[in-house]
């Protein structure tokens, strides 16, 4: 009996955690980001695909180093062209990061832009770090924020999306 309790409870708190947020649909704000050399980068320059994937991430989350390091290894080849992370960048630490976690030089990863003073992570209403945001015609259509113990549980989700 107290191992069930405690499943409910794991269950329960791992919804909250990670809820899928079907926020309503709304125009994805203007987002005053920089590329990885500093130069500041339209919200319309993210990506030039009707849909795809925007990935709002953190230095500072263990959940954020393991979605990375999945993502490497699951071969989503020109699918990449559907998915941009955002990096916040308020941390002293955070260009030090990029190039370690987002290395420039590693085809197997997205394009990568910076949210230097975190007015994107407001604007976005990220409220955990990753924070994956389906945007579909310039507006929002859901999103996903929370703590990713296992980030192949979302693989399926993000591969349906940037197909």
């Amino acid at each position: 009996m107290k191992v069930r309790v405690m499943a409910l409870l794991t269950m329960a708190l791992g919804l909250l955690v990670a809820s899928p947020h079907a926020a309503e649909k709304r125009a994805l704000p203007a987002l005053p980001l920089v590329d990885v050399q500093g130069q500041a980068v339209a919200t319309a320059a993210l990506s030039s695909e009707p849909q795809w994937l925007l990935i709002y991430v953190s230095p500072a989350s263990p959940a954020t180093e393991r979605l990375v390091a999945a993502m490497k290894t699951w071969e989503l080849g020109t699918s990449l062209r559907k998915v941009v992370f955002v990096v916040d960048g308020r941390s002293p630490e955070s260009a030090a990061w990029i190039d370690r976690v987002l290395p420039k030089t590693d085809e197997n990863l997205p394009p990568r832009f910076v949210d230097p003073k975190g007015e994107a992570r407001t604007a976005l209403r990220v409220t955990g770090e990753p924070t994956l945001m389906g945007i579909s015609h310039g507006e929002i259509a859901w999103g996903l924020a929370g703590v990713l113990n296992d980030p192949a549980a979302i693989e399926p989700v993000i591969r349906t999306w940037i197909k």
